[in-house]
């Protein structure tokens, strides 16, 4: 309580009867108990059943209400619990290492030719994809209960992924219209992107190019059943998002274009793409990334004014 009183003298000056941004902090000789993470087993949310299952070894002591919370461990307890105005947490980071044998170069995706060349680029990828599934299997069958439902179902949705990272690769030899699209793509996002980084051989990360191909067949084929799914792309790994993004979206605009020539006349035209940020700062750092890519596909068509 601010027990701070005006002197006679003094005027109307509101800030100095204020305290800003105090703090609670509570201390105890003996660790505190933590509470449980999520709502596992007494509801149908699966929000809450993924969260559980994620944040399991992560203990919380202290709920904020208007307001964050904090602790401070002693010899691995926690033993002080206090009030934050801007709460903290470490985040793990994705690795962006490059997978063994997959070939992850945006020039050289975009000169392969044939089925055996992508064949051999490519297919390692849902090779390890699998690989990692299997190591995850075992695991989650050491878990009890519904952590180990819920387990369950994420690698069963994985293995979808990975049926479907597989299909996409399919569609390129066997789709003129997918492969060239393809090649397009990685050309137009290569250039603008060895220009920033001022590399001369830029590359995918492997969530980069999986998410790319995992969404090849959906736009390739419109009776596909996931032509309609959507897919959230989300990754804590500080950028690297946008490229991805940026990759699959030339894949679309040139696809429509060629599928979309000829008697058809400009069914092809249009917006392809929406794309929408509600951060001014992050719309613009968007439109300038995207603008590259943009302007590479103009260049592309340029050259090749018959054919796009």
């Amino acid at each position: 309580m601010n027990r701070r009183k005006r002197q006679p003298e003094q005027g109307v000056l509101k800030d100095t009867f204020f305290v800003f941004q105090p703090e609670i902090e509570v201390r105890s000789d003996r660790p505190f108990p933590s509470k449980p993470i999520g709502q596992s087993g007494t509801s149908d949310d699966w929000d809450n059943e993924v969260a559980e299952l994620h944040y399991a070894d992560t203990p919380e002591y202290a709920t904020g209400h208007g307001v964050a919370a904090d602790r401070d461990d002693l010899d691995g307890q926690c033993r002080i619990v206090r009030t934050a105005w801007i709460g903290k947490a470490k985040v793990e980071v994705p690795s962006n290492s490059n997978v063994a044998d997959v070939e992850l170069s945006l020039q050289s995706l975009a000169s392969i030719s044939n089925e055996a060349e992508f064949r051999r680029a490519l297919d390692i990828l849902v090779v390890h994809y699998r690989g990692w599934i299997d190591d995850s299997q075992v695991r989650a069958d050491q878990l009890d209960g519904r952590r180990k439902k819920t387990a369950l179902e994420l690698l069963r949705l994985a293995g979808i992924a990975t049926d479907r990272i597989g299909r996409g690769i399919e569609v390129l030899p066997n789709d003129a219209h997918a492969l060239d699209a393809f090649r397009v793509a990685n050309r137009a996002v290569g250039r603008p992107l060895g220009r920033s980084l001022e590399i001369e051989s830029p590359s995918w990360w492997p969530l980069q190019l999986a998410f790319i191909l995992l969404k090849l067949q959906g736009d390739a084929d419109p009776t596909d059943s996931h032509r309609e799914t959507v897919d959230l792309r989300f990754f804590p790994t500080g950028g690297g998002e946008t490229e991805a993004y940026l990759g699959l979206s030339a894949f679309a605009m040139v696809l429509r274009r060629l599928g979309n020539r000829g008697s058809q006349g400009h069914a092809g035209g249009g917006v392809s793409v929406v794309m929408c940020h509600t951060l001014r700062l992050r719309t613009l750092d968007q439109l300038t990334r995207a603008s590259g890519p943009v302007c590479a596909l103009e260049r592309e068509r340029e050259q090749a004014p018959d054919r796009y």
